[in-house]
């Protein structure tokens, strides 16, 4: 994931079903340019989206299947262009 910070060029970033988590999020923080990421089916959770929070390009973001709840989300209520979030809220263990 490292190696994605010296892409200040890119766009569109699909992660999707990967096992990128929180660290490898915090490698994407330099990606002034990116409009859309995906990280549906991975193992983001609220900790991770703070490294997103300056991305203010960013678009569109897909959270579907992760582990980012409301907390979570709240991080990227600064991101200027944002209108499109595709999110589901995780469920607790106990969910039936």
């Amino acid at each position: 994931m490292q190696h994605l910070s010296s892409l200040r060029n890119l766009e569109m970033l699909l992660l999707n079903n990967t096992q990128v988590g929180d660290v490898g999020v915090a490698s994407l923080a330099d990606l002034k340019r990116l409009r859309t990421l995906s990280l549906q089916s991975t193992r983001v959770t609220n900790a991770g989206l703070v490294h997103l929070s300056g991305l203010d390009s960013l678009e569109t973001l897909y959270l579907n299947a992760t582990h980012v709840g409301d907390e979570g989300v709240r991080h990227l209520k600064d991101l200027p262009r944002l209108s499109s979030l595709y999110w589901d809220t995780p469920r607790s263990p106990t969910a039936a």
